[in-house]
């Protein structure tokens, strides 16, 4: 029904009318039990979450209650609390300091959802599907965590709450990526350059914000960490693609390994992996698939950009050429 740009461009428009229209609609939608968006789930229940009852200071809905806002509630309460998972630091809200007896039933439904994402995402590794490359990421960055904590004697209290974090982070990363293809139409992007098939999609996505967005909650991890403003990780393959539509109309050649490029004095690298799959008929196709995209910080980053000019372009990004 909305897109979620519609949805962005209602709030940001202040027009009042638009968005108590918006909410009607997507309320009746909810409660005749079709099926929203993320997008829509979001807006709708950011609304739902601060009505009172009849001009009271009782709220009108306990989210808990609604099953279309599950999503919305785990996002919200998993972004509350996810340096801090055990509660035991003071924690507010927009409305203030949260009470001791809120923070309790907070921290135990992120614990049930722990338990639960656990085993949704168990045994499904090798799935080609979101869900698949959401639990083979999570059991390669669990590995690395127990690799890390033997190494330094982490105990194993931590180690667990570091286990969880991992785990949730996981969750609310599905969450960014479904969102986003929901609003697509294509489950991946596909470009041509010197004779060679690059593919974008939701493995190349999970990968990134796994490895490359995740700071807060990597602790056992030597990774490059970026929050540059002008990457808009809400819709990163799509501005990936541009980067490589970028490259195409200024240089002919490419690497089968990697693009070094320039945004905003910032060093990037896009990193490739060789792929083959099997179209229908049986054709047989080899690609490069987009592995993974992180500003650079590593002295063999900057050893390989040293022997190499950086070529202006005028559509905003400059790239590293031989």
């Amino acid at each position: 029904m909305y897109t979620r740009e519609q949805i962005n461009s209602i709030k940001t428009n202040n027009n009042k009318r638009l968005y108590q229209q918006c909410f009607h609609n997507l309320m009746i939608e909810a409660e005749k039990n079709n099926t929203l968006t993320l997008a829509e789930e979001s807006f709708l229940c950011s609304v739902i979450k601060i009505l009172r009852r009849n001009g009271s200071m009782e709220y009108a809905y306990k989210l808990k209650d609604l099953a279309y806002c599950n999503n919305y509630r785990f996002r919200s309460t998993y972004l509350l609390y996810f340096l801090d998972l055990n509660g035991y630091k003071e924690t507010s809200d927009a409305f203030g300091k949260i009470t001791p007896q809120k923070k309790d039933e907070d921290i135990s439904y992120l614990n049930l959802e722990y338990k639960s994402w656990l085993q949704t995402i168990k045994g499904k590794q090798n799935e080609n599907n979101l869900i698949g490359y959401i639990s083979n990421e999570t059991g390669k960055q669990l590995k690395e965590l127990r690799k890390f904590c033997k190494r330094t004697f982490t105990g194993h209290r931590y180690h667990n709450y570091l286990e969880k974090s991992i785990i949730l982070h996981g969750k609310y990363i599905h969450q960014i990526i479904n969102e986003y293809y929901q609003e697509q139409k294509f489950s991946e992007q596909k470009i041509i350059i010197d004779k060679k098939t690059i593919i974008i999609n939701a493995y190349t996505y999970v990968h990134i914000l796994y490895r490359h967005y995740s700071k807060a909650i990597k602790q056992h991890q030597n990774k490059s960490y970026h929050f540059d403003s002008s990457i808009d990780y809400q819709n990163l393959p799509s501005q990936l693609y541009k980067v490589l539509q970028c490259y195409k109309s200024n240089i002919t050649s490419l690497n089968d390994d990697y693009i070094y490029f320039k945004l905003n004095n910032t060093n990037y690298a896009l990193w490739f992996k060789k792929q083959t799959r099997y179209l229908k008929g049986g054709v047989k196709e080899d690609y490069l698939r987009l592995e993974t995209f992180y500003p650079i910080s590593f002295k063999s980053d900057y050893d390989r950009i040293a022997s190499m000019k950086l070529l202006k372009t005028s559509c905003g990004y400059n790239f590293y050429k031989k």
